[in-house]
Order: C-alpha cells, then sequence, then structure tokens
C-alpha cells in the first residue's frame, strides 16, 4: 500500500511539472507582437493584427483578433482626449531620453579629456616619488601660484603635452560644453515645460468629475506635475554649473596654451637653463584673475566637479539624486496615471473572434529586405492587408480584405518564379512592389499591381490565384 502511494505521488508530481513546462512552452509560443490595430465608424469594434514568431522556424504568422469594447462607444471623447494627449506624452519622453542619452555621452568626453591629462601629470610624480601621493592638480597650483614647477609639472609640459594636442582638447571639450548647454537649455527644459502643459491637463480632466470620473486620478496626475517640475528645476541648476564649468576652462587652457608654448620655445632654441629666463619670471597671460584657473583645477582637473548630477551616491537626498534618476521617476509617474485609464479599456474588452491568416508563412530569408506586411486604411470601415511568404522557391501573396466587423475575405496569389523585396499600398486597388525574378535576380523592377482584379472569398474557403503577368502587371515603373 505504502509503495503504491509512494508511485502515485511521484507521478502526480512528474505529471504537475510536465504540465508546468507544458504551460511555459504555450506562453511563449502565445507570445505576439501587436501589427496594427484599426476600429469602425462606431469605436465599438476593434481589430487586432498580431504576429507570432515560432521558435522553431522562425516563420511568422499572424491572428486577427476581433474585440468588442462598449467603453470606446460611450466614452469615447474622453478617452481620446486622454489618448492623444498620452502620444504627446510618450513622444515628449522618448525624446528627453535621446537628449540625456547625448547629454551624458558629452559629459564623458569632458571627463575623460581632462582625466587624461591628469593621469600623464600622475605618472610623472609616480615615477620621481613612488612613495609620494599623486594629486596633479595641487602640483599645478603651486605651479600657477608659486611660479615654480616640480618636476612632474615640468616634465608634462616638456615631454607629454604638445600644443597641438592641447588645442585639440581646447577644441573637443568647448563643443562638448557648448553642446551640453545647448540640450539643457533649448531642448531639454522645453520638453519638460510643454510635458507640464499635458500634465496640466490631465490634471484639468480629473478635476472634471461629471465626464472624466474613474478614468484619471488627481493624486497621480499631481505626482507626475511634481516629478516634472523637480527635473526642470534639477535642470536649471545643471545648466548654470555647466555654463561656469565652461568659462573656468577657457581660462585654463589658455594659461596651459601659453605655458606649453614657452616650453616649446624653450625646447626648441636649445639654451641653458642659464640663458633661458625661468618661465615664472614672465608675465603670465591671464584675462583677468588665477582664480578661475585655480578654481577649474579644484573643481574639474582630475576630479568631475558635476557628478552630483550624473551619479547617485547611497546617501544622496531625493531633491539631489542624478538627471537620469529624476527623468527616470518622471517616466514612473507618467507611466503609473495611464495605468487607470488603460485598466478600464482593458477590463470592458470581450473577444468576439478569432481569425488565423492562412498566409502559408517560411522562415525569413537573410537577404530579403523591406516589409513582408502591410496595411491600408482608406476609411473606418475598411482595411486592408498584404502579406508576403519570403520564400524564393515558393512565394505567394496574401490579401485580405475587411468591411466592418463581419466581412472579412481574402485571396491569394501564386507569384512562382517571382520575388518580392517591399510593397506599398497607393490605394485599395493597387499595391507597389519591388520585386526580381528567377532569371534576372540581379536586378529589380518597381510595379504596380491591379487588386481589383482577383475575386476575393472568405478565408476559410480561401482559393490561390495563379500569377498571369498581363493581369498582376499593369504597369512597370521602371527596372534599377
Amino acid at each position: 500500500m505504502s509503495a503504491t502511494a509512494d508511485t502515485s505521488t511521484g507521478s502526480k508530481s512528474k505529471r504537475q511539472r510536465t504540465g508546468h513546462k507544458s504551460e511555459a512552452k504555450t506562453a511563449r509560443e502565445e507570445a505576439a507582437s501587436v501589427v496594427s490595430v484599426s476600429t469602425d465608424a462606431n469605436a465599438d469594434i476593434l481589430r487586432v493584427l498580431l504576429r507570432r514568431e515560432s521558435s522553431t522556424d522562425n516563420a511568422p504568422s499572424y491572428t486577427l483578433k476581433i474585440l468588442s469594447n462598449p467603453v470606446l462607444k460611450n466614452r469615447k471623447e474622453e478617452i481620446c482626449n486622454i489618448a492623444a494627449s498620452q502620444m504627446q506624452i510618450n513622444y515628449l519622453l522618448n525624446y528627453m531620453g535621446y537628449c540625456f542619452r547625448l547629454l551624458e555621452r558629452h559629459h564623458r568626453t569632458v571627463l575623460s579629456m581632462a582625466n587624461q591629462n591628469a593621469e600623464k601629470i600622475t605618472s610623472s610624480i609616480i615615477n620621481h616619488d613612488e612613495e609620494g601621493t599623486a594629486m596633479p592638480e595641487l602640483e599645478m597650483i603651486g605651479f600657477l601660484a608659486l611660479g615654480r614647477a616640480c618636476d612632474a609639472v615640468e616634465e608634462y609640459f616638456s615631454e607629454k603635452v604638445s600644443e597641438r594636442q592641447v588645442r585639440m582638447w581646447q577644441t573637443r571639450t568647448a563643443h562638448s560644453y557648448m553642446t551640453c548647454r545647448t540640450i539643457a537649455s533649448a531642448y531639454l527644459l522645453p520638453a519638460c515645460d510643454r510635458l507640464m502643459v499635458y500634465l496640466d491637463y490631465w490634471k484639468g480632466c480629473s478635476m472634471h468629475i461629471q465626464k472624466y470620473a474613474g478614468l484619471l486620478s488627481m493624486d497621480e496626475v499631481c505626482q507626475s506635475i511634481h516629478s516634472a517640475k523637480t527635473l526642470s528645476k534639477r535642470l536649471h541648476s545643471y545648466l548654470a554649473e555647466v555654463t561656469k564649468a565652461s568659462k573656468l576652462f577657457d581660462e585654463f587652457i589658455l594659461w596651459v596654451i601659453h605655458t606649453t608654448q614657452k616650453y616649446a620655445d624653450k625646447k626648441e632654441t636649445g639654451r641653458s637653463e642659464m640663458e633661458q629666463p625661468h618661465l615664472e619670471n614672465e608675465k603670465p597671460i591671464f584675462t583677468n584673475t588665477p582664480w578661475p584657473i585655480i578654481d577649474y583645477l579644484n573643481s574639474y582637473f582630475a576630479s568631475d566637479g558635476m557628478a552630483h548630477f550624473f551619479d547617485d551616491p547611497p546617501d544622496a537626498p531625493r531633491t539631489e539624486a542624478s538627471l537620469r534618476k529624476m527623468f527616470n521617476n518622471l517616466k514612473d509617474t507618467c507611466t503609473k496615471t495611464m495605468t487607470q485609464p488603460a485598466a478600464i479599456v482593458t477590463q470592458n474588452t470581450t473577444v468576439i473572434g478569432s481569425i488565423d491568416i492562412p498566409i502559408r508563412a517560411a522562415p525569413q530569408q537573410p537577404n530579403t529586405f523591406g516589409r513582408d506586411m502591410v496595411a491600408w486604411a482608406p476609411d473606418e470601415d475598411l482595411q486592408m492587408y498584404a502579406f508576403t511568404k519570403r520564400d524564393p522557391l515558393d512565394e505567394t501573396l496574401t490579401l485580405v480584405r475587411m468591411a466592418g466587423a463581419d466581412i472579412i475575405e481574402g485571396v491569394q496569389i501564386d507569384l512562382s518564379g517571382i520575388r518580392i523585396h517591399d510593397m506599398e499600398f497607393f490605394d485599395q486597388n493597387n499595391l507597389g512592389v519591388v520585386y526580381s525574378t528567377a532569371q534576372d535576380d540581379d536586378s529589380s523592377t518597381i510595379a504596380t499591381m491591379d487588386l481589383g482584379s482577383y475575386a476575393y472569398s472568405k478565408l476559410s474557403s480561401m482559393k490561390m490565384a495563379k500569377n498571369e503577368r498581363a493581369k498582376v502587371w499593369i504597369e512597370e515603373e521602371g527596372a534599377f
């Protein structure tokens, strides 16, 4: 009895594990991407085209889902207003994300150029005094203040850096500083202001309880506005800091160029130290005072004086977080704000139909390009799709036409000997294609297909139409 029970339990556990694996496999197979979404004139029927990739042969398959949603019809104006502003907010967030990546890249350029030169002095200090502490900024300040260079600084100006290298340092750093100021003042701050305009519109909608009740949360909208204001304030602080750093660098690099020129002149003349006047006895070139140079050396030469704008120490207060962290927080709050209307639409959506598109899909070929699916929607009640199977041995073109939620029909076209590289709808009766033939695969031709010459039928009884070139290709635009 005991052995039987153990065997039964073991079999049950094994079946459970097998069931979990099967469910996981099914979940992977069910993963799909949305290709297109369309609606009818009343906005209560949705047509969603899904694309699935096979994990075995990379052959795509398409499924058309017909969805019913009374919320879209009853609250169409409110949802459309929110969706329109959400599209603008998403665009602004993507735009700001790109600007922040560019800003971080130019900051790294400024930092790396300064660190490269600081490391040259550091290596000279270590070579002359292995037990000493390498602080290149202090050695440069000592040279500037006392008028006499230590061995490490002397070696740096006379052997490790040239005027050409300093000029390159000046050009690249000045360009990056200018770009950082432009990104902050001309791109990020205006985008942040525009974002707050749309968020204020959401706030107004959330206050209109009679019309937008349940769609937007006042607390979440206010949190998004607060995040945007905090980021804007931080951007203003960064703009002031990077402007200051740029001006300090201009003073510093002029002094480095002047000093490098003096050491180069000394090296070219070949005079002895007794014959050559000490550099410190000559009047240095400063536009105002040496203090801007000292400030730059202390803050930006061997250290990152703007690290608090790009790094997040564990103990940093929330108001002093990095620009990237503040931006990510803004994205999260905006996304959270939109979960409520999205949940309402999802909860009221019902699948009333599902149709697999019989396109006889084949794996993608490595040398193909262009699109294997295009869509055309001339009006709210008509939707057209064209699918091509990228298989040189068995090329087919599938056309699907939908009128409303009930009329769904299609036709498959046998294109044996023809390879379609790209396509686009001109209108509901004409499909532009770029194709080549098996006989002449080195050149391609642009042509137009007459879609009105084919007899459409229900997808379940869709038949293959043979390719008749006189019928299909009504106008060849030219070969290339």
